[in-house]
Parts: structure tokens; sequence; C-alpha cells
């Protein structure tokens, strides 16, 4: 058996860290940037230098020497560059990055994932673009799988616009309003469900975002936060339509399912 080379200690020890969320103080960081210059070169330097400053929370550092690794294309460096910024960047940003490599990589994960992040903002133009090309890339006996789940995706957010009386840009606004306060809360977004239900003869057109939060005060201030913002938009008066931001039971649960670094 070969002997595990110094530096992919340093690798996998800094993807388990930063995987359980754990936070170096600078002297630490002082170190840790020490053995990378001793054990490493090239792009496999600035890559542990990008974990290095991820475990110390300064992300604009960790970007840059993100960047600086991927020079040259490399989707396991690329996929720890996402794991980082889902895990401690904002929604926003993750998204954005999200569908940079999603076009700039072969892969019908990043693809996929973009299409996900493309309903969660009510964008079926570029989720359809992202879920063809999942499509392209995925054995031919998963295709029609992931073309009916398009095709159900597409038909709920439809039916939702049309009961509802909103447009799709509504919709858009509507979602960005809600990860907009997610973001200044530094959660992040789990699912998004539309659901149309009748109650005493009314139709109810309710659009629940789910957030990667138990905590039921931290929801209800969201929530608020979110029906006072939408007072300033002329666009949802009289529109037939609810929404929420919906929590989940337990996320550490969640976080141990999600774990991809």
């Amino acid at each position: 058996m070969q002997p595990i080379h110094k530096s992919e200690e340093l690798m996998k020890s800094l993807q388990e860290r930063i995987s359980n969320e754990e936070v170096s103080n600078d002297f630490e960081l002082m170190q840790i940037l020490k053995e990378i210059e001793k054990y490493s070169s090239g792009l496999e330097k600035n890559h542990l230098k990008a974990l290095a400053y991820s475990l110390n929370n300064d992300i604009d550092k960790a970007s840059h020497y993100f960047e600086l690794s991927l020079q040259v294309s490399n989707i396991d460096y690329a996929r720890n560059y996402l794991a980082v910024i889902n895990q401690r960047a904002s929604n926003i940003k993750y998204m954005h990055l999200l569908h940079r490599f999603a076009d700039e990589y072969e892969s019908p994960t990043f693809s996929y994932l973009a299409y996900q992040s493309c309903l969660y903002i009510a964008d079926l133009s570029k989720a359809e673009k992202f879920m063809a090309k999942v499509i392209k890339l995925s054995d031919e006996d998963k295709r029609n799988g992931y073309l009916n789940e398009f095709k159900n995706a597409r038909h709920a957010l439809m039916k939702y616009l049309k009961l509802s009386g909103l447009e799709e840009k509504n919709l858009m606004t509507l979602a960005n309003l809600i990860i907009a306060i997610l973001d200044e809360w530094n959660i992040q977004i789990v699912a998004i469900n539309y659901t149309n239900t009748s109650a005493y003869d009314e139709q109810s057109n309710l659009f629940m975002m789910t957030a990667e939060c138990d905590d039921v005060e931290v929801l209800s201030d969201m929530n608020i936060e979110l029906a006072y913002r939408l007072t300033e938009y002329d666009e949802f008066i009289g529109k037939n339509f609810s929404v929420f931001i919906g929590g989940v039971d337990d996320v550490s649960k969640l976080k141990e399912r999600l774990k991809w670094l």
C-alpha cells in the first residue's frame, strides 16, 4: 500500500472539519497555511489554501484561492468550492456559482442541482435548460423519469400561477423576497411546494419555501418580515395566494443527510 502523502492528509482533514461545520481560529489558520506551503505546490496548494480559509470562515479569501485552483478545470475542486459556498455563504452566491459550474462541467449532478435551484426561484426557462442537460448526460433508462419530473414540476407551477392570478415574474419576485430574508438569517433553502386546496368553497393557493431551520421563533420572525415586505408590492394586491416560510423537524439530522464535501 502506498503511503498517504502529507498534502492528501491535509486535504482530508480540512474537508472533514469543514463538513462538520468547525471553525478555526487565526492562530490555527497560520499553522495550517505553513503546512500547506511546506507540503504542497501548484494548483493543489491554492485549493488547500481555499479550504484553510473556508475553515476560518474567510469566504472572500477562500473564493480567491478556489478560483486560482480552478485555472485548470477540476470537478473535485469545483465540488468542494460549491459545498463550502452552500454551507458558509448566501443562497444567492451558491446559486450563481452552481449555475456557472453546471454550464462549465459535463456533470449531471451539477446540472440537476442547478435545475432544482431554478425551481426555487420559479425560473422555468432556466430550469428547462438545466434539465435538458441532465437528460443528455444521463443513462437512457433514467431519461424518461427526469423528463416526467420536469413536466410535473412545470404543471404544478403553471397551475399555481393560473389559480393564484400571479404571473411568472410575480412568483420570481416572491421567491427572491423569501431568499433575501433567508440570506439575512444565514439559512439555506431545503425545498419548495405549491399547494392548491379548497376550503369552504374558496380556493387556497399556498406557496411554501422550506428552510433549513427548526427554531420556531426564527421562523415566526422571518414570516412576519415577509408579510411586512409584501405590503411594498402593489403587484400582489388582489391576488389569490398565500405564502409561508416553513421549517424542518431536526436540522442536525437533515444536515447529516445532506453532507457532500
